[in-house]
């Protein structure tokens, strides 16, 4: 599981930042590490999704968007 999400880290940080952009690169980061975690303590408890990848994304996505909406970016 560690290589797949050091491996989703890196495209979700990507995907994200093309959204975002650049300037918002640190809550980028700190949104995937945050749906990361999420995703280790989920997981463990019902199993991983169908589909991790877009589950991974969306918690991302929306975290990243609860942030930027506080005055983030």
């Amino acid at each position: 599981m560690e290589n797949y999400f050091r491996h989703e880290y890196g495209r979700l940080v990507a995907v994200l930042t093309r959204k975002a952009g650049s300037q918002n690169l640190e809550y980028v980061e700190d949104a995937v590490q945050a749906a990361l975690a999420t995703a280790l303590t989920a997981w463990v408890i019902d199993g991983p999704p169908s589909e991790p990848g877009a589950w991974l994304y969306r918690v991302a996505w929306h975290h990243l968007l609860g942030e930027l909406r506080k005055g983030g970016g």
